[in-house]
């Protein structure tokens, strides 16, 4: 009995310490290999981010010369607003112009 006890005890005192360690280094291996597929997952997150970030760069910049166009539309259309309102006002001083010749015609 004192030998079974003996034996118990060495396996005890000597192979239960490398049992842990082994499984501590086990551990270890896991969390190491957890940590490279973060670090990857992360690395292509990043990269998304960037080609997210040009693409939202390429939107703006196409907004802005959207923008810019439709301002210059908007002064061209005032433009022509005001040179139809002016041929509008010539066109009713020659219609006016006509109507007093007609007068005139009339009398005679």
């Amino acid at each position: 009995m004192t030998l079974l006890k003996k034996l118990l005890s060495f396996i005890k005192a000597n192979l239960f310490p490398i049992f842990i360690s082994l499984m501590l280094i086990y551990i270890a291996s896991i969390i190491n290999e957890l940590d490279d597929r973060i670090d990857r997952d992360l690395y292509f997150i990043n990269k998304e981010i960037e080609n997210v970030k040009g693409d939202i760069e390429n939107i703006d910049s196409k907004v802005f010369d959207i923008a810019s166009k439709t301002d210059n539309y908007t002064y061209e259309l005032n433009d022509l607003k005001g040179s139809i309102e002016s041929n509008e006002n010539k066109l009713t001083e020659i219609v006016e112009k006509v109507d007093m010749l007609n007068l005139k015609l009339m009398r005679y």
